[in-house]
């Protein structure tokens, strides 16, 4: 249930075991189930403070990751949708979290023009790419070497004019799980000029990989 549908629903029915209690107070002696209804008014109370509570730290939170995104992004800030947007994110990953995010996603996709102003089309690419740059860290912490190799692809992805995000990352990880280092990769994406030219540079490179490996067998067999 949402949080603001239930706070709304605890308050009316607060209002209702107070005048309820307030009638039973009020007779000469109290029957046993008003003793109970009490203690079911104190329940519903201790969990009304623990939502209000919840409620306002995630205000806050999100209050904060809005401070800071239009810090990096001035003159622009988030919208009404965007603060919600960016308060979903921080109930999912944490304020720390989103925070670090918005902080990579800025200094990967937002440009500025050649007197430095910020080109307004890159403010929303940049927050777009917030949540993405989340899932991505999260799922890279199983698999650290995701990380790199993400880089390794925008480097690319900034250089050649065609780029193919999900053959890059297929080839990449293939050439990791292969035995090449991340420094020899990234060298091969800064020395290419073009797409076709670094797909075939590191497939060359996989094919030199398995003639090794198929060498290495025979020389075991033999």
């Amino acid at each position: 249930m949402n949080r603001e549908v239930l706070l709304n629903s605890l308050e009316e029915f607060m209002e209702e075991t107070d005048a309820r209690l307030t009638a039973l107070e009020a007779k000469p002696q109290m029957p046993e189930s008003a003793v109970d209804w009490k203690a079911f008014a104190a329940r519903a109370t201790a969990e009304n403070e623990r939502l209000t509570a919840e409620i306002d730290l995630d205000v806050l939170a999100t209050e904060e990751c809005c401070t800071l995104w239009a810090a990096l992004v001035t003159p622009y800030a988030a919208t009404e949708t965007g603060k919600a947007a960016l308060g979903k994110l921080v109930r999912k990953y944490g304020l720390g979290e989103i925070c670090d995010c918005m902080r990579i996603s800025v200094n990967q996709y937002l440009e500025r023009t050649r007197d430095g102003e910020i080109v307004r089309e890159s403010v929303h690419k940049a927050f777009d790419y917030i949540g993405r740059i989340a899932s991505n860290r999260k799922r890279n912490r199983k698999r650290p070497y995701l990380e790199d190799l993400y880089h390794i692809c925008n480097i690319a992805k900034r250089k050649f004019y065609h780029f193919n995000d999900r053959e890059a990352m297929a080839i990449l990880k293939k050439a990791y799980l292969a035995g090449h280092k991340v420094k020899e990769l990234r060298s091969i994406a800064f020395a290419a000029r073009n797409w076709s030219g670094w797909y075939a540079e590191m497939a060359s490179l996989l094919q030199g990989t398995e003639a090794q490996a198929a060498l290495k067998a025979l020389q075991e067999a033999a």
